[in-house]
């Protein structure tokens, strides 16, 4: 008969009995913690410093990209009615890509945002739904739009499901896109992947 695994000794024995030692050590424990406060501190000061930094230095430029991006929309747009892009969606130029893309977006049928979210906490836990919902509500902090759509985006819902917690999906097929990297060019087929104006 095989011997059971031996169950090696953990010595749980303090290494220090006195009231004296133990409030030595609380007091260093007060100092490790006001240095790490301290260091804490220092590299959010140090942070906001950066952040403001870049939105002094990019705030004008952000700007300038914006409108040159509009007036690049209003262009592709023209030449697309007009037959410049011939049967495709996408245009290559010599910098980089203009085009059209298909994308779909989630649409609350319910307002406010704070009604969705509701009708995602009334759905029955055990359900087939309400097990998709879970892990998603645990992660929504903040009732906002854009991380609430985010949330149910992932959970990739049938048009059913949507539609019991006040969601649907609405499709555009017009989206315009650019891509300034001429090393690949985008895919008209699948949202998100290369910069539109609202960016």
């Amino acid at each position: 008969m095989p011997k059971g695994k031996r169950q090696k000794k953990v010595d749980d024995s303090p290494t220090y009995t006195s009231i004296e030692q133990a409030n030595s050590e609380l007091g260093l424990l007060r100092e490790l913690d006001a240095k790490i406060e301290d260091i804490r501190s220092r590299c959010a000061n140090e942070r906001a410093r950066i952040d403001k930094e870049e939105g002094d230095e990019t705030k004008d430029l952000l700007a300038e990209a914006k409108t040159r991006a509009k007036s690049l929309e209003l262009f592709a747009r023209w030449h697309f009615d007009h037959g410049g892009f011939g049967e495709l969606k996408s245009l290559e130029l010599p910098a980089g890509f203009i085009g059209f893309r298909r994308t779909s977006k989630l649409k609350f049928t319910m307002r406010p945002v704070a009604t969705v979210i509701q009708a995602m906490r009334s759905v029955p836990k055990n359900s087939s739904l309400g097990k998709k919902l879970s892990a998603a509500m645990t992660r929504l902090i903040k009732i906002t739009e854009k991380p609430v759509k985010t949330e149910i985006r992932a959970l990739d819902l049938s048009e059913e499901e949507l539609g019991r917690i006040g969601v649907k999906i609405e499709t555009d097929e017009m989206v315009f896109a650019f891509s300034t990297d001429k090393s690949k060019a985008f895919d008209l087929s699948e949202e998100g992947n290369v910069p539109t104006v609202a960016d």
